[in-house]
């Protein structure tokens, strides 16, 4: 497997979920759900999941690299946030893109994923 960071990996479930780990000694899963009282609202959740090790003293050596997964997912995720907050609202779109280079691929295929979902809940699917 091709990791863009060695060691790292992380996997997207569409639309709104997604796996990481780092090394295989800790997991994080995350959901985005979109809030149905508010459309500029999304209801994220993370859980971070740690190995269970097969020797209590791997504990204390392993433990300041947890702490440090879990300080630097929360600096990471605030970043994030920071910037989604500068875009605006009203530049979201599920319509295809008219313009689109090989390697916007993944995003049209993300808004017909989106737009089959939209159609599913307006349909009672």
């Amino acid at each position: 497997m091709n990791f863009q960071y060695q060691g790292y990996m992380s996997i997207y479930m569409f639309p709104f979920s997604m796996i990481s780990s780092t090394f295989g000694y800790s997991y994080s899963v995350q959901n985005f759900f979109p809030s149905i009282y508010d459309q500029n609202t999304t209801n994220f959740t993370s859980r971070l999941l740690m190995t269970k090790l097969s020797n209590e003293k791997y504990d204390q050596i392993l433990s300041s690299f947890f702490e440090s997964t879990i300080k630097i997912n929360r600096t990471i995720f605030e970043e994030d946030h920071e910037i989604c907050k500068l875009i605006p609202h009203d530049s979201w779109s599920i319509e295809p893109l008219k313009y689109m280079s090989i390697d916007e691929v993944k995003i049209n295929h993300f808004r017909q994923v989106c737009r089959d979902f939209a159609l599913c809940i307006e349909n009672n699917i």
